[in-house]
């Protein structure tokens, strides 16, 4: 299970930030605004670190949590649409660290907390969503595909997440967000090391 982690961190470091909003050819522009976060490894580590999170503490904090994300996230992907502001990939491994850590020990830390991680993950992959050089028609088109895309794969996992309620499941499910967890700080420090190995 180590090397698959390890595999996966090293390619998520590999993928420079300018391949995040390449378009599968043939699928559309909508189409591919839905699949937006399948291919930014640090966006998607981070919702599914809040999927998990908010499916383990279901129902108490899962729908305000639920909510609060999609609001931001909506709210984020209409601010990035007039100002275009990027958002350093960093900050959603550090966002996937702290949601993956939170779910392997069954942190909860209240609903505020919850609800305070679930909008800073929302805005912040709404601004960076903005796709690259995109006509303001297929832009629209590829936002509006990201927002429904976003939502179907954060209820995805919680859903998911909520139904394993069994202690032995429950375990899997912690398994599941400290492989998260790993993942997101094995890509942070290789991030921080990376410049000063090359210097």
């Amino acid at each position: 299970m180590i090397h698959f982690v390890l595999a996966l961190a090293s390619l998520i470091a590999a993928v420079e930030p300018a391949l995040a909003h390449a378009p599968i050819e043939g699928i559309g522009v909508f189409y591919n605004g839905m699949l937006h976060l399948l291919f930014v490894p640090s966006q998607l580590l981070a919702v599914t670190a809040l999927g998990l999170l908010l499916g383990q503490h279901a129902p108490q904090h899962s729908r305000c949590g639920w909510f609060a994300f999609v609001a931001a996230f909506w709210f984020g992907l209409a601010a990035g649409y007039w100002v275009g502001q990027g958002v350093p990939q960093a900050i959603f491994l550090v966002l996937a660290l702290i949601a993956g850590l939170m779910v392997a020990f069954e942190w909860a830390f209240g609903l505020v907390f919850i609800v305070a991680l679930a909008t800073v993950v929302g805005v912040g992959i709404g601004l960076d969503s903005t796709p690259d050089g995109a006509l303001h028609r297929e832009m629209s088109l590829a936002l509006a595909g990201t927002a429904v895309g976003g939502v179907l794969l954060l209820s995805c996992v919680g859903g998911l997440a909520s139904c394993f309620t069994r202690p032995w499941q429950r375990i899997g499910i912690r398994a599941a967000g400290s492989w998260t967890a790993a993942t997101a700080g094995i890509v942070l420090m290789l991030v921080w090391v990376g410049p000063k190995v090359a210097g």
